[in-house]
């Protein structure tokens, strides 16, 4: 199986770190619609070390100061989709005044929460299992 970003060719590359790349996307949605992944081919947010994850939105925040003024922009929306390239990323969303905002879409009734937010009770069950789970990470 071939991984575009596994393809991504030094040409391509925009920025590098040690465990990161970015690069523009084939199918952007805006000039400085910017991706940043691991390079390493790991197709999930926890598949990544802890210092692959760090140095991703490290490298994210480093490229987000760098370019938003440059390109007018207000601020990056970050997205980790992964619906078909399963090679983890983040697409760096620009941002500039005017622009329609996400929060509603994503969070609001009428958007992804409406068709998503859980309606048969399980909510509490499964925030109750989850606070177990990490309980350790606090």
């Amino acid at each position: 199986m071939s991984c575009r970003i596994c393809e991504v060719t030094e040409i391509e590359l925009i920025a590098e770190s040690q465990f990161s790349k970015a690069f523009f996307p084939e199918n952007p949605v805006g000039p400085a619609h910017i991706v940043v992944s691991v390079r390493e081919h790991r197709p999930l947010l926890d598949d990544l070390t802890d210092q692959e994850a760090a140095d991703v939105l490290v490298t994210s925040k480093r490229i987000a100061a760098a370019v938003r003024s440059l390109a007018g922009l207000e601020k990056f929306y970050m997205a980790a989709v992964g619906d078909v390239d399963l090679h983890f990323h983040l697409h760096l969303l620009p941002w500039a005044p005017g622009d329609p905002v996400l929060g509603p879409y994503i969070f609001g009734s009428d958007g992804w929460a409406g068709r998503r937010a859980a309606k048969d009770g399980t909510t509490d069950e499964l925030r109750s299992r989850i606070r177990k789970q990490l309980g350790d990470l606090r």
